[in-house]
């Protein structure tokens, strides 16, 4: 009699918008069911939550009941890639030393030492997130003087009077320079949660509807651009932002 193994699987996004989306989750499913099909084996449950990966192992209901289920039933964790689980190193410690297995569909090799080290890894880079969106947002600020949602910074620029437009076109060059930062800080958090190549880059930020520079123009030059005439990222557009953050960080 032919014995399959088990698994339980487990999934997490960090934001409501990744969720909404599905593009984090989906991804995650997907890399699962490959796994599982991969190996001949029985996904038993999936188990998933929008939480960050920097809260510990205990504040997160979804996986504590994901490894309820595979000590109940002998079966092993599967995750999409080990960050999933944490980008906390303790956190990620002490549920590697738990009593119950568990693999990462990306890196089925690997073994405690190496989770451990991706994991370190892993929780600088947050770091790293963090120290750069708080620094795009505080140029922003220096700027502009103020931190603005797009539509509300367009709404601002429409109600200035005359000598309020002039000094506005005076300081287009500062706001472009603002809405790239911007970008480039969401690109990086996107990128972060797995959205690390052009196609899965250009459909996140088509998704979390955020606007191609040209848009941009096109809307601060018009007032106001209905959805309809939104352009889709495109994967050469992501891949010429993600080759701008890669010199930045070598740089």
């Amino acid at each position: 009699m032919t014995t399959h193994q088990e698994f339980v699987g487990y999934t997490r996004v960090s934001t409501d918008g990744q969720r909404v989306s599905g593009l984090g989750v989906a991804a995650q499913l997907e890399a699962l069911s490959r796994h599982v099909a991969g190996v001949r084996g029985v996904l038993l449950a999936t188990f998933s939550e929008t939480v960050s990966g920097a809260r510990g192992a205990t504040e997160r209901a979804q996986l504590l009941a994901a490894l309820g289920e595979c000590r109940r039933t002998g079966a092993t964790l599967l995750v999409a890639r080990f960050d999933r689980l944490s980008r906390n190193v303790d956190a990620l410690r002490a549920i590697m030393t738990a009593d119950v297995e568990v693999v990462a569909a990306d890196f089925p090799q690997a073994n405690k030492m190496v989770v451990t080290i991706l994991a370190a890894v892993a929780e600088y880079e947050r770091e790293q997130i963090k120290a750069r969106t708080s620094a795009a947002l505080q140029a922003k600020v220096a700027r502009d003087g103020h931190w603005l949602a797009p539509e509300a910074a367009a709404a601002r620029l429409k109600g200035v009077d005359a000598v309020g437009r002039e000094r506005a076109a005076e300081s287009v060059q500062g706001r472009v320079e603002a809405h790239t930062a911007t970008i480039e800080a969401t690109a990086r958090i996107m990128i972060a949660e797995g959205h690390d190549t052009p196609t899965k880059l250009s459909a996140a930020l088509t998704a979390s509807r955020t606007l191609t520079p040209a848009d941009w123009q096109k809307r601060r030059k018009l007032g106001s651009l209905p959805s309809s005439e939104r352009k889709p990222w495109t994967p050469t557009a992501a891949m010429r932002l993600l080759r701008k953050l890669r010199e930045r960080e070598q740089g």
